[in-house]
Formats: structure tokens, C-alpha cells, sequence
């Protein structure tokens, strides 16, 4: 008979709503997982990108200090006047 159409549409419309639940809730996992990754690489690269820029505060620290000591620069081309530091007076 015709009858168990119905029933049966529902009980395979539950299933295919579990598959696709399932199915997506496997999606959304690898997708965050990817997520978490790129994070992290991020993350490191801006640990990266702060000890690199701490590092060259600090050198210019020492270039800074060693120019304005008046005992000239360590590098070549340094401007070797203090006035352009604005530290002293007249340029």
C-alpha cells in the first residue's frame, strides 16, 4: 500500500538531517582547527616581529647615546651633528 509514505519520508529526512549535522559538525571543527593554527602562527610571528623591534630600540638607544656623547657615531653617515637630534642649541 501507499500509506507508509509518509512515515517513512519523515524517519529518512531525520536521517539525512543527522548526516548533514554530523557532516557539519566535522566541518566546523577542521575549520576551527585551521583557525587556531593560523592563530598561533600569527601570534609568533608578532613575538617575532616584537623582539626585533626591541632590538633595534635599543640600538638606536646606543647610537643615540654614543652621538649625543659627542664621541661621533658608530655608523658611517650617522648625522653627526647633535642639532639635528634637537638636542642642542643652533644648527
Amino acid at each position: 500500500g501507499h500509506h507508509c509514505t509518509h512515515p517513512c519520508d519523515l524517519v529518512q529526512s531525520q536521517w539525512w538531517h543527522r548526516q548533514l549535522t554530523e557532516q557539519a559538525k566535522v566541518l566546523l571543527q577542521q575549520h576551527r582547527a585551521e583557525k587556531d593554527a593560523e592563530m598561533q602562527r600569527c601570534k609568533n610571528d608578532l613575538v617575532k616581529l616584537k623582539e626585533s623591534f626591541e632590538q633595534a630600540q635599543s640600538d638606536i638607544a646606543q647610537w643615540v647615546r654614543s652621538c649625543g656623547a659627542g664621541r661621533g657615531c658608530p655608523r658611517p653617515g650617522w648625522p653627526r651633528r647633535s642639532g639635528q637630534f634637537g638636542v642642542a642649541g643652533g644648527a
